[in-house]
């Protein structure tokens, strides 16, 4: 009975996107405190992200940086081309965070775009630096697992910067826990780079909306523009506010 009531709590959470601890208790016909302990156990073994009042699907921890780079989806590319014409045509200085996605952004900004790109990213510099277009280069030891250093030493570096708007990599979005990421070690730089000012923008492959990751990034208030694909509904963004750029 437990076992099939846990099993069908991780389809309802897989299924919906969500599920509120209050409501599957009165579906199941138990206390509220046996759901809660029924999400708990699925949370520790890795099968829900454990919100207040219910739970989350999980977002899987990403392949390390060179596989991904490697398998980078038809999806992403897309999604890059869109992003990258959206920041050469307002130019300005930009921060962009580590990852797959955003090294293709940069792979695909507009030559000599009038702009200033600001990475801890090697790859993304010098693929900025290739198009033509001014790098500042953060500090930092390089994790190879990231492409990109988000130690002490970026974060205190990017303190300093001031953006017009900043392109944050992201594990899991969801409109309800808002950015997240697999990673601990990278917290305080994401939030920085979140701090760094202006427009927050996160581009978001399918397999990344409407889940949770462990770690906390960013309120989902501190989000201005999602680009997404372009069958992915997203009113629940919409609603709070959020610009929404279907790829």
């Amino acid at each position: 009975m437990v076992e099939e009531r846990r099993r069908l709590l991780v389809e309802r959470v897989n299924d919906s996107g969500r599920v509120v601890a209050s409501q599957e208790a009165s579906r199941f016909g138990v206390s509220d405190d046996t759901i809660r302990r029924d999400l708990r156990f699925l949370a520790s073994i890795g099968l829900v992200q454990r919100v207040r009042g219910g739970a989350l699907p999980v977002a899987e921890v990403p392949a390390p940086y060179r596989e991904r780079i490697a398998e980078v989806s038809g999806e992403s590319a897309v999604l890059a081309l869109r992003a990258a014409k959206y920041l050469s045509d307002l130019g300005g200085v930009v921060v962009l965070d580590g990852g797959s996605t955003n090294l293709l952004v940069a792979e695909a900004l507009e030559p000599s775009a009038a702009m200033t790109i600001v990475t801890s990213s090697p790859g993304i510099g010098a693929a900025a630096t290739d198009r033509g277009i001014q790098t500042l280069m953060l500090g930092g030891v390089v994790d190879p697992t990231l492409g990109a250093a988000v130690d002490a030493t970026a974060t205190l570096a990017l303190a300093g910067v001031h953006a017009d708007r900043v392109l944050l990599g992201a594990c899991a979005v969801h409109p309800d826990a808002g950015v997240s990421t697999t990673r601990a070690d990278e917290v305080e730089f994401k939030r920085a780079v979140v701090k760094a000012g202006g427009e927050v923008i996160v581009v978001a492959t399918g397999d990344k909306l409407m889940i949770a990751a462990p770690y906390a990034v960013a309120d989902r208030d501190a989000l201005d523009l999602l680009i997404v694909p372009p069958d992915r509904n997203m009113d629940a963004f919409m609603n709070m506010g959020v610009e929404v750029l279907h790829a």
